[in-house]
């Protein structure tokens, strides 16, 4: 799912709760810097998820919980 398709399913409070989580000095706006060091920690949850799912694969040959495994 597109990111633009995931907000436009999100419930408003929820992007509220985000927005305040992102705006780490508290004047009311997301800066540049504070929207970057977010996304910056985003990916690296993302790519951290999809590198072991990787390793899983490599590790189940026999393909035995493989359809367990979702990605979000």
């Amino acid at each position: 799912m597109s990111l633009s398709n995931r907000l436009s399913t999100t419930p408003f409070h929820e992007i509220e709760e985000i927005k305040t989580n992102m705006d780490k000095d508290k004047n009311g706006i997301t800066d540049f810097t504070e929207f970057e060091d977010m996304m910056a920690i985003k990916l690296v949850e993302r790519d951290a998820k999809e590198n072991l799912v990787k390793a899983f694969h490599i590790i189940d040959q026999y393909k035995y919980v493989n359809n367990l495994i979702t990605l979000h």
